[in-house]
């Protein structure tokens, strides 16, 4: 009977080191996983803000392409006036 418990006392000292093991396995990955979450949540930061402000520069560059064909279209239209005044003369 000695030996059944000292088997026994054996065994579950056994299992509770092998659970410990795990356990800090385990703990390690979870940091892990922390680490390289708050690394892809500064990444995604930085990429949103990254896109917000190609976002305005695109708003500007679109505002700015409104400009010049307007300013094109004026251009042509003055140039045919001057070309038909031309060819009146």
């Amino acid at each position: 009977m000695n030996f059944q418990v000292s088997e026994r006392i054996s065994t579950l000292e056994k299992e509770k080191r092998e659970i410990s093991e795990r356990l800090k396995r385990e703990t390690e990955g979870t940091e892990k996983l922390k680490k390289i979450n708050t690394e892809l949540s500064v990444s995604k930061s930085a990429a949103e803000s990254a896109l917000s402000d190609l976002h305005e520069k695109l708003a500007a560059l679109a505002e700015d392409r409104n400009l010049l064909e307007r300013e094109t279209a004026e251009l042509q239209s003055q140039l045919q006036l001057e070309k038909n005044q031309v060819i009146q003369i």
